[in-house]
């Protein structure tokens, strides 16, 4: 019977596959972090054109609310795939000890086998 959870190729596939997730993932926060600059210098650049005013301050205040948004967002991301990557790991120890307890329990029925003839 397969393992459902056993990745193929065992723990090296496991844990290059938790690796690529946390490359993934730091792609995504590098992108953030670069669209949430952008749209900060071009709300400031907005909010000298307006020459200040209310405009100005509402500009601002929605420059400040994206930034506090951008930065949530990054570090859900981070931590979302700090536990895809302990999920990973864990299932591919999981998976190296069911095999072995599979391969033990072959053996002794092997070995069963072999006595009873």
């Amino acid at each position: 019977m397969t393992n459902p959870f056993r990745m193929p190729g065992g723990i090296a596939s496991a844990a290059g596959h938790a690796a690529d997730v946390g490359v993934t993932a730091f792609s995504g926060i590098a992108q953030a972090a670069s669209t949430s600059a952008g749209n900060a210098a071009n709300q400031a650049q907005t909010t000298d054109l307006s020459g200040g005013g209310q405009a100005g301050a509402a500009s601002l205040q929605m420059m400040q609310m994206q930034d506090a948004q951008s930065a949530r967002m990054i570090m859900f991301q981070g931590q979302q795939a700090m536990q895809t990557e302990q999920r990973n790991t864990m299932q591919a120890v999981s998976s190296a000890q069911t095999d072995a307890a599979n391969k033990e329990i072959s053996n002794v029925a092997q070995t069963a086998k072999g006595i009873s003839y």
